[in-house]
């Protein structure tokens, strides 16, 4: 008996089947995405014949490279591997003096924060009184770092000559001198003056700026505009030498020769398909199949379908032929076959032994 569909099948009377059941496969085609696809075949197919996976779409990228940041802000990073972020903040360096109250040191408002901030020795006007004072001469005499005063007044006093500088300074009497009875101040000196006036700069370069006191600065920078073509790298349009920079760059339309894939071209037959204009190709080529019917022999068959074929459709297996008959109803024995007689029994020769 011959079986080439599935299911529960009537035996009876048979001594042994052939199956040939020959499954129904389909071929698909699967785009890659960035979720991982199970590709089955429709419910009306057994299997999958092949799965042709596309390649992956030109949108997903295997980002490399890497930028370095140094501010803060919002940087496109779609085609980088990494960035190296370098952002050194704005700080302040801030100077304070002590006083009687606490202060707070903060950085102004244009600043992160602050590098450092040096606070000044507690002012001389703030001291620790102690010891005594011995006061020899009338007059007026500084006591500020004594507790007490013994007055037995007989001073000496020094004049001294001082000339003004850019620092601030504290003139004593020298230590033979109770204090002084004068300090002549000398005229600020020559080489130092007050800055007054104002001037236009309308160039780049060094100016002398020595007497005044501010300056107007109107300098305008000599621009460059450039045209630039599109191409498939990135390109950094500069100014030249001569110029300072770029008042502006025109960048030319993207080139025909580049398009943006569009549409579905159907593919039907094998061969080479022009498929430049289009961002997807459904191919459904069906391969021609032949049909072979095959009469059973004693002898195995392998059914291949002819050269100019790809497959078979269908293989007809004809009954088995009427010369062979079904020897597995019989149940003689040797002993029950008359002797020199034979007989088949369960596909098998039985030769006899009975003696008459």
């Amino acid at each position: 008996m011959s079986i080439n569909t599935n299911g529960t099948k009537d035996v009876k009377g048979y001594a042994s089947v052939t199956v040939n059941v020959l499954p129904t496969l389909q071929q698909k085609t699967v785009t890659p995405s960035n979720k991982p696809i199970v590709v089955e075949a429709d419910y009306d197919y057994n299997g999958l014949l092949s799965v042709t996976v596309d390649a992956i779409p030109d949108e997903y990228i295997v980002p490399s490279g890497e930028i370095r940041i140094n501010e803060n802000g919002k940087t496109d990073v779609s085609k980088l591997s990494s960035v190296i972020v370098d952002v050194k903040p704005a700080l302040q360096s801030k100077a304070v003096v002590p006083s009687a109250a606490p202060q707070i040191v903060v950085a102004d408002t244009n600043y992160d924060g602050m590098s450092l901030v040096n606070v000044a020795a507690i002012p001389d006007k703030y001291i620790v009184p102690e010891g005594a004072k011995n006061i020899t001469a009338n007059g007026t005499v500084d006591v500020t770092a004594y507790s007490t005063v013994n007055v037995d007044v007989t001073p000496s006093l020094q004049s001294k000559e001082v000339t003004p500088t850019k620092e601030r300074q504290v003139v004593k009497a020298d230590s033979l001198h109770d204090g002084l009875s004068e300090v002549a101040v000398s005229p600020i000196p020559d080489i130092y003056i007050i800055p007054f006036g104002s001037s236009a700069i309308t160039k780049n370069g060094t100016v002398d700026v020595t007497t005044l006191s501010s300056v107007v600065v109107d300098v305008e920078p000599e621009l460059q505009s450039k045209t630039v073509m599109p191409t498939s790298s990135p390109q950094v349009v500069k100014a030249d030498d001569t110029f300072d920079g770029l008042a502006s760059v025109r960048v030319e339309a993207i080139p025909s020769k580049y398009i943006i894939p569009s549409g579905v071209v159907a593919v039907s037959s094998n061969g080479e398909v022009d498929v430049s204009k289009y961002s997807k190709a459904v191919v459904n080529i069906q391969p021609e199949l032949q049909a072979i019917d095959v009469v059973p022999t004693k002898s195995k068959q392998t059914v291949k379908p002819d050269f100019d074929h790809y497959g078979l459709s269908e293989v007809t297996v004809d009954a088995i032929p009427e010369q062979y008959i079904i020897t597995d109803d019989a149940d003689a024995v040797a002993s029950e076959i008359v002797s020199g007689k034979t007989a088949y029994v369960n596909g098998k020769k039985v030769v006899g032994e009975l003696e008459t």
